[in-house]
């Protein structure tokens, strides 16, 4: 389904890629959810979703090298992403 989003929908790609690499390093750096606005705004507006308050940090981090790894085949065919 995400290949299906990405091939289809201009910008999907880079968004999600984007918003996948901020989390990983929100997670990786920081972790605390009071932060989130003033140190990463871009995912200020996800901060009261399942996804950052009931999953740790590793388990963010591992689903969006998942995501990263299944978009792999478009990121190698676009320069701006490499």
């Amino acid at each position: 389904m995400l290949e299906n989003i990405c091939d289809h929908i201009d910008g999907a790609t880079s968004f999600f890629i984007m918003t996948s690499l901020a989390i990983i390093e929100f997670s990786l750096l920081d972790n605390n959810l009071d932060n989130l606005p003033q140190k990463y705004p871009n995912l200020a507006g996800f901060k009261d979703t399942v996804f950052f308050a009931k999953t740790d940090d590793k388990t963010r981090v591992e689903t969006c090298l998942v995501g990263i790894s299944v978009l792999s085949y478009i990121i190698c065919k676009r320069e701006d992403m490499m």
